[in-house]
């Protein structure tokens, strides 16, 4: 049986594992962001900068060949001041959100290496409950095997014991017998003598006749 103190700890790291994937998750959605806002800031300033020049000529195009005056002029350089900046700000907006794509990528690798980590502690673990879970039926099966085989040590010394004991019962039965057959002795009378002067010699037995 594996320790329920094992069991908790693979918990444990099963959802740090979770939890690197749900960050992994997550840096990948908000790089995925930073990329499309550094595509639209980027499409801005491009598209801000093709318009520029006609946006240039609309505001010098009625002031050529004529006399301006002074307002006039001053009122389109104050034009032209706003439209640079801002085309600046879109070129700010460009760098900030590669700054936010950069970071957001480093974010990902670093999610991606603790994740990475995290799977590679869960599989260890695993590997390591996998040969304890092993260990542990090989040492089942070896107390299995070793309880067999005291079972069956036991059993043959009972049938030896047994065998013996049969063996002495049969020969205090064959020694008993012996005895009685000595001490009933049975005597022969010589050939020359009657059947009838035969006798038997012990207690209880035939007399001679007279």
């Amino acid at each position: 049986m594996i320790p329920g103190a094992v069991d908790r700890l693979l918990e444990l790291k099963t959802m740090r594992r979770r939890r690197g994937e749900d960050a992994l998750r997550l840096t990948h959605t908000t790089l995925d962001n930073a990329v499309s806002a550094v595509a639209t800031a980027l499409t801005d300033l491009h598209g801000w900068r093709e318009d520029l020049t006609r946006r240039e000529a609309a505001l010098y195009g009625p002031l050529i060949g004529e006399a301006a005056a002074l307002i006039d002029l001053e009122e389109v350089n104050a034009e032209m001041i706003s439209l640079r900046e801002h085309e600046q700000l879109l070129q700010k907006r460009l760098e900030q959100a590669r700054a936010k794509a950069d970071l957001a990528r480093q974010a990902r690798e670093e999610a991606y290496s603790g994740a990475r980590e995290a799977w590679r502690e869960v599989s260890k673990f695993e590997d390591l409950i996998r040969a304890l879970r092993t260990d542990a039926t090989l040492e089942e099966k070896r107390a299995a095997d070793l309880e067999l085989e005291d079972f069956a040590q036991v059993r043959n010394k009972g049938g030896e014991q047994d065998n013996n004991l049969s063996v002495n019962l049969h020969r205090m039965w064959s020694g008993h017998s012996l005895s009685v057959i000595g001490g009933s002795r049975f005597r022969e009378i010589p050939e020359s003598d009657s059947v009838l002067d035969f006798r038997l010699r012990c207690p209880g037995g035939w007399h001679r006749s007279q």
